[in-house]
C-alpha cells in the first residue's frame, strides 16, 4: 500500500506540473506578437521572454535544435508508459529515415540505429538491427523490405500494440491519432491495394465507414466518410487533434494531459518555425497557416 501510494503521489505531482507547462504554451497573443515582428532577431529576443535557452545570436537552424533538445531534456523529467509510445513513434520513424539517408531526429536516437552503417542487406539489417532491439517486436512476420509497405505494417503493429492496453482519456486520443493515420493513408495511397489491412485498429470509425474508405479514391467522398466539412482534410484532423490535447487538461485524475502536452509542445515549435520561416521567406500572409489552440 505504501508503494501504490507513492506512486500515485508520484502521478499527482507530475500531473500537477504538466498543468503549470501547460499554461506556459504560447496562445493566440504570443503568436501576434511574433507575427508583428521585422527581423529574425527581433522574434529570438520576443522568444527569450518565454524560453530561457534562446539567446539573440541563434539562426533557424540552431533555434529548431535547441527547442528540440529542451522537449527531449523535459521528456526525461517524466516516467510514465504514455511517454514510451511517444518516444519510440520517433524511434521507429528515425530507423526509417537512416534506411533511406535522412538524418534522424534529436528525439528517438537509440544505439542499435548505427549498426545500420554496416549493412547490405535487410538481413543484415534484422540481424544487426532488429533483432537487437525493441523494434523486433514490431517486425514480426516480415522477411523482405518495401519502404512504403513495410513502414505501414510496423506502425499499424506499434499503434495496435499500445492501443490494445490503453485507457481513459488517452485511448481517445490514440482513436483520433488514428483517423488522421487512416487519412493520410487514404490520400496518399488512393490506388494502394488492401490498403485497409493497414489501417490501425485505434480509430473512431465503425465497419461500415473502414469498408468505405478501403474503396474510396476520390478526395471528396473520403472527405464525406469522414465527415469533414469542406475544408482541407489533414489540416481539419490535425486541428481537432490538438483540440483533444487540450482537453485532456479538463479531465479529472487523468495521465493523458502529460502525454498530450508533448503534443502541444510539438506543434507549438513548428508553429514558431513556421512564422520565422515566413519572416525569413518574406511571406508574412502565410503566417496565420499555424494551428492554435485555446
Amino acid at each position: 500500500m505504501k508503494h501504490a501510494n507513492k506512486y500515485m503521489g508520484r502521478n499527482n505531482f507530475s500531473m500537477s506540473d504538466v498543468h503549470g507547462r501547460f499554461n506556459s504554451l504560447l496562445r493566440s497573443k504570443e503568436y501576434s506578437a511574433l507575427k508583428s515582428c521585422r527581423s529574425l532577431e527581433e522574434i529570438v529576443v520576443k522568444l527569450n521572454h518565454h524560453f530561457s535557452f534562446i539567446n539573440e545570436d541563434m539562426g533557424y537552424e540552431e533555434l529548431r535544435n535547441k527547442f528540440v533538445e529542451n522537449v527531449l531534456s523535459e521528456l526525461n523529467e517524466f516516467n510514465l508508459t504514455e511517454l514510451d509510445y511517444f518516444i519510440e513513434y520517433y524511434m521507429i520513424g528515425n530507423f526509417f529515415n537512416k534506411m533511406d539517408g535522412i538524418r534522424e531526429h534529436i528525439i528517438g536516437q537509440f544505439p542499435e540505429l548505427k549498426t545500420l552503417d554496416l549493412c547490405n542487406s535487410f538481413d543484415d539489417v534484422q540481424k544487426l538491427c532488429i533483432s537487437n532491439c525493441f523494434l523486433k517486436k514490431y517486425f514480426r512476420n516480415i522477411s523482405s523490405y518495401d519502404r512504403q509497405k513495410t513502414m505501414l505494417v510496423v506502425m499499424k503493429n506499434f499503434m495496435d500494440g499500445v492501443y490494445q492496453n490503453a485507457g481513459g482519456y488517452f485511448r481517445e486520443i490514440l482513436e483520433s491519432e488514428g483517423d488522421r493515420q487512416i487519412l493520410e493513408m487514404c490520400l496518399n495511397g488512393r490506388n494502394m491495394e488492401n490498403k485497409g489491412s493497414f489501417f490501425p485498429n485505434a480509430t473512431t470509425m465503425n465497419g461500415q465507414q473502414i469498408t468505405a474508405l478501403q474503396k474510396a479514391d476520390d478526395l471528396d467522398e473520403i472527405a464525406r466518410i469522414f465527415k469533414i466539412p469542406d475544408v482541407e482534410p489533414v489540416e481539419y484532423l490535425v486541428k481537432k487533434n490538438n483540440s483533444m490535447y487540450a482537453d485532456s487538461f479538463c479531465q479529472y485524475d487523468d495521465v493523458a494531459c502529460i502525454y498530450a502536452y508533448f503534443r502541444l509542445k510539438e506543434q507549438e515549435i513548428e508553429n514558431i518555425m513556421w512564422i520565422v520561416e515566413c519572416m525569413l521567406q518574406n511571406a508574412p500572409d502565410k503566417m496565420d497557416e499555424i494551428i492554435v489552440f485555446e
